[in-house]
């Protein structure tokens, strides 16, 4: 991962609640492709339990030490996205992938 801005406030860390703007391509040698999905043109962003297995391996990793209003790439090999069985009509097997990350809130989880 690349980081292209930082943020401020609260660490996201494994068990944290991310919630993002993002825009996924497919990995054109290098550079980014087709355009897979786009949270933004969507109008509503998506949150997740960090180190959960909901979402690829990919974005546990690469959402861990971002700041709410920080911006990071991530360029996702197969082994830490869709691996060899891709997603039906919409990434091939093998991809790798590439995703601009906007990282709006973290909202640390209380363990009881």
């Amino acid at each position: 991962y690349k980081d292209l801005k930082p943020g401020s406030g609260n660490i996201a860390a494994v068990g944290d609640v991310a919630t993002m703007h993002f825009t996924g391509w497919l990995d054109d040698a290098g550079s980014k492709g087709k355009e897979l999905y786009n949270t933004r043109r969507q109008g509503k962003p998506v949150a997740f339990v960090i180190g959960t297995d909901r979402v690829m391996q990919g974005w546990n990793e690469g959402v861990i030490g971002m700041r709410p209003g920080g911006k990071r790439l991530l360029r996702v090999p197969p082994s830490l996205g869709y691996g060899s069985r891709g997603v039906e009509d919409i990434i091939p097997p093998d991809a790798r992938l590439i995703f601009i990350i906007d990282l709006i809130d973290v909202e640390k989880r209380r363990v009881h």
